[in-house]
Parts: C-alpha cells; sequence; structure tokens
C-alpha cells in the first residue's frame, strides 16, 4: 500500500511554512467520483481491448496494467483512496 499525505496549516502561525512554497489553496473540489468512474471505464476499455493491448505490452505488461485498474477501482469503491483538485494562487 502507498500512502501519500499532504501537509496542512492547523493554525494561522503556520501558514508560511517553507511547505507552502508560497501558495495559497483558494478553492478545493473532491473529486473522487470522477476519479473512480475514469479508473472503472479505464479498467473496461483494457479489459475490452485485451488482445490489442498484450500485442503492445506483452502478457505480463498487460497484467500488471489491469492489476493496477482493477486495485485502484477497488480501492475507491471502498473510500481507501480519493482525489482533490486544487486551485492555488501564488503568495
Amino acid at each position: 500500500m502507498i500512502l501519500f499525505v499532504g501537509l496542512g496549516n492547523p493554525t494561522p502561525d503556520s501558514e508560511n511554512n517553507r511547505h507552502n512554497v508560497g501558495f495559497k489553496i483558494i478553492e478545493h473540489k473532491d473529486m473522487s467520483s470522477d476519479w473512480e468512474r475514469f479508473t472503472n471505464e479505464r479498467l473496461k476499455v483494457l479489459q475490452a481491448n485485451k488482445e490489442y493491448q498484450e500485442k503492445n505490452h506483452g502478457s505480463e505488461g498487460y497484467k500488471v496494467i489491469e492489476d493496477f485498474y482493477t486495485t485502484a477501482a477497488e480501492c475507491f469503491a471502498e473510500k481507501i483512496i480519493g482525489g482533490i483538485r486544487l486551485i492555488c494562487k501564488k503568495n
């Protein structure tokens, strides 16, 4: 399992810490359902074109790609992973 963790600013006195690299979040949006839908669509397309994909990536390559999308789809479905869009501006 891979865990991606973002640093936050719990108090105003920490907003200028170097991990912000001079940007301020001005808008954020939960994109989890969009990413879940995208991942499921990619998996379906991949599986529908298995022969073509195996020709281009080999059997093992196809299996790795299929495992990736299958695992990602399962993790989105179980709310183990999610996604956000951040719109930031330079301070």
